[in-house]
């Protein structure tokens, strides 16, 4: 999948990270709903 996200740090160290829940699915591109899951969000951490 090709994911749209951000990120941003606020004075306070804390980071926020926004990834859209609509993305394309690859080969074809069709875009699908992307629901995430605890291990994306631990996968998403461990990049930050």
């Amino acid at each position: 999948m090709v994911l749209d996200w951000a990120a941003g740090v606020r004075h306070s160290g804390a980071v926020w990270l926004l990834v859209k829940a609509r993305t394309y699915k690859e080969p074809d591109l069709r875009v699908v709903r992307y629901g995430v899951q605890a291990d994306d969000l631990r996968a998403m951490r461990w990049l930050v």
